[in-house]
Order: C-alpha cells, then sequence, then structure tokens
C-alpha cells in the first residue's frame, strides 16, 4: 500500500487538500506508517521507531499516548507530568470540608452544622449576629 501525507487546511479563503511529497510504502491497509514525513528512524521500516522533532516530543502514530497524569492541588485535580492517573486523583483529592463551630458556655466548638469560626466567635462575644450553615 502506498501513503501520502495529506494536510486538510481551512482558513478565511475555503478548505483546500495539501498533499506532502514523501510517499510510504506499507504491507496493506492494516499497517499505516507510524511516523510522520521525515521522522522515521530507518525508513525502510515503517512500522519501526520514530524520531524526535527539535523539541523533543515523538509521534509515533502507532502507539497510543502515554496516559495524562494529575496532582491534587488545592482540591481539584491538575495535569503534573509526576502524578498519578485521572480516576485516582479525582478519589483521592477532594477539597477538605471547612470546620464549622457553634458557640457553647461562651466557647466555640466544632460542630456539623455551626458558623464558620469568625462568625462563631462574634457570636460567642455578643459581637454579631450569624446563620448556622445547614
Amino acid at each position: 500500500m502506498l501513503w501520502q501525507l495529506v494536510f486538510n487546511t481551512t482558513d478565511q479563503c475555503g478548505t483546500t487538500d495539501v498533499f506532502t511529497g514523501e510517499l510510504i510504502q506499507t504491507p496493506n491497509a492494516a499497517a499505516p506508517p507510524c511516523c510522520l514525513p521525515g521522522f522515521f528512524a530507518d525508513p525502510g521500516r515503517p512500522h519501526a521507531d520514530c524520531v524526535p522533532g527539535v523539541d523533543g516530543d515523538i509521534f509515533n502514530l502507532c502507539r497510543a499516548p502515554p496516559p495524562l497524569l494529575y496532582a491534587c492541588v488545592a482540591g481539584r485535580c491538575v495535569e503534573a507530568s509526576d502524578g498519578i492517573p485521572k480516576d485516582e486523583c479525582d478519589s483521592l483529592c477532594r477539597a477538605p470540608s471547612p470546620l464549622l463551630y457553634a458557640c457553647e458556655a461562651g466557647q466555640c466548638v466544632e460542630a456539623s452544622g455551626g458558623l464558620p469560626k469568625d462568625d462563631c466567635e462574634r457570636v460567642c462575644r455578643g459581637t454579631g449576629s450569624a446563620f448556622a450553615l445547614e
């Protein structure tokens, strides 16, 4: 099978196909070339390794890209080169629930249906009013 890379380009003037000048042969249609033109480590072996571009990235169309990795930052999963898979990050990374407080005997103590600490302290001192969060 003979292959030629074609770029489909769209701009304000319309859409056009740009055919590259490099042709690549493989045994059949089920075995497309792995590398972009000019990036074969061995042009005689279209299913072999590809060489990196000037930025160091390797685009091998025959291999699945590595999975994205994530790290927990401020209660959210964000992409990180040294992270963990997204599903693991999602299960481990939850924003901590804010502590809530209630005024008991003039003291703010942790309570599940209370107030943020600053509001609790104002209520306990009698310098303000606040509503409990449900």
